[in-house]
């Protein structure tokens, strides 16, 4: 009876490790289990963290663009000096100055100048009033759009949707303008091929002032295209913000005009406005 007794025993020492072990495995899981949750947990969290300083930078950058576009094309200058590191009035004096020393450059003339209605104005006079009424030309603009916003790295690219100013129209009016002037558009054509220097020189002031006439005198709104165009504008990430420089504010304006005619408006019809505009005035 003793022998069987310890058997029994023997029998109970070996249910009890079997439970024991499993105890012991199911803690292992439990454990492993815990560890795989938690790492789980710290990825996702990771992953919210990064998607949340995207979305974040996606906004400083969209605010930033803004910023730009709301100088150049509203002429408000609010948070500008955050984004190009100037002031707007500084801006407006470099785009006004880089657009005078492109025209002055190309002048092929020397002393000579325009009386008009009594005052005198020369080269400089004209090139400098070109440039204001150019940059102001811009807030013809009234409809644009930020459509995309992508950052890669420290780099954000803006794609934005504008009706742009139609040259080519801008260059009808000036040019049915100056044959009014000189007569006709076949002189006016004679005129402007003309390889004389002193020729060139006048033809060229003529059509400087024509264009501060028509769309800074009398205020004639610049006729758009009447489509939009998508253009780009570029920003660097600086700390937790996104900034740029005037080449870019600069290159917004280039991307704003396009050579095509206005599809809004015929050149019948533009020429009418301007015969109304110009009435009675002596060039």
């Amino acid at each position: 009876m003793q022998k069987k007794k310890i058997i029994q025993l023997g029998m109970f020492a070996l249910m009890t490790g079997v439970v024991l072990a499993g105890c012991g495995s199911k803690t292992e899981i439990q454990k492993e289990e815990s560890v795989k949750t938690s790492t789980n947990q710290k990825e996702q969290d990771k992953k919210k963290e990064i998607k949340k300083e995207e979305n974040s930078d996606k906004m400083e950058a969209e605010k930033a663009a803004g910023t730009v576009l709301d100088f150049v094309f509203k002429g408000k200058s609010s948070g500008l000096n955050n984004v190009i590191g100037i002031s707007g009035t500084d801006m407006t004096r470099i785009a006004e100055d880089t657009i005078y020393d492109s025209k002055i450059k190309d002048y092929p003339g020397n002393g000579w100048s325009f009386q008009i209605d009594g005052s005198i104005y020369t080269a400089e006079d004209i090139f400098r009033q070109y440039s204001k009424v150019y940059v102001k030309g811009f807030k013809q603009i009234d409809h644009y759009q930020i459509t995309d916003v992508d950052v890669e790295g420290d780099t954000a690219t803006i794609k934005v949707k504008l009706d742009p100013i139609a040259m080519n129209s801008v260059a009808n009016a000036i040019t049915w303008t100056r044959a009014n002037v000189y007569g006709s558009l076949d002189a006016s054509k004679m005129i402007g091929e003309s390889q004389n220097t002193d020729i060139k020189a006048i033809n060229n002031l003529l059509t400087f002032k024509i264009y501060d006439i028509i769309y800074g005198d009398k205020g004639v709104p610049m006729e758009l295209y009447g489509e939009d165009i998508e253009i780009e504008l570029a920003l660097e990430k600086d700390g937790d913000k996104f900034k740029t420089d005037t080449d870019a504010v600069l290159d917004i304006m280039k991307q704003a005009q396009i050579n095509e005619y206005s599809k809004i408006e015929s050149k019948e019809s533009q020429e009418k406005l301007l015969d109304d505009k110009m009435d009675g005035t002596e060039l």
